[in-house]
């Protein structure tokens, strides 16, 4: 009973992570959009060095867009709910062309409707990096196993488990 509370509680944390990641990106989602105008678009390293961009250097969009709200003039510079780091500049690069994102560019930007000058211009998961689908899998999938395999083992009476003397189990 008490390895079914242990696996519970921390499958139950790993979901809750997914689903403050899963809030952070769908609170954009509803948000209104209004034509904007891309400023400056380029790549940099993550850490601010604009150095010889060297072995484990990462590279971030750097983005400033315009975009008018109520007759206001707002300037911003998220591209995406969640920071995009890139192992290297081409596939930086080529993320920022693939969104329709360039330097002169007309874009939709969307923006918080009760904060204006909050704005991205990309609201979608990006399922196609392996990174997002790696998170997918560990805070989702992988806790939903640990919960239905441990269930299983309990609705058995713990058969699996009966006469393993090892001290390497999980919980």
């Amino acid at each position: 009973m008490i390895r079914l509370i242990l696996r519970s509680c921390t499958a139950g944390f790993f979901l809750l992570a997914a689903a403050m990641l899963y809030l952070q990106y769908h609170v954009p989602m509803q948000w209104p959009s209004v034509p904007g105008r891309v400023e400056f678009a380029d790549v940099v390293p993550a850490d601010g060095n604009s150095g010889s961009g060297g072995p484990g250097t990462r590279y971030v969009p750097a983005v400033v867009y315009s975009y008018e709200v109520s007759d206001r003039q707002y300037e911003a510079s998220s591209v995406a709910p969640f920071r995009w780091i890139y192992r290297n500049r081409e596939r930086a690069m080529g993320s920022l062309l693939e969104e329709g994102i360039r330097a002169g560019a007309r874009v939709e930007v969307y923006y918080n409707p009760g904060e204006p000058a909050e704005a991205v211009l990309v609201r979608a998961l990006p399922w196609h990096r392996w990174d997002v689908r790696l998170a997918f899998l560990v805070l989702v999938v992988l806790p939903i196993l640990v919960v239905a395999y441990t269930v299983r083992d309990y609705l058995r009476g713990g058969e699996s488990r009966r006469n393993d003397t090892s001290r390497g189990r999980f919980w």
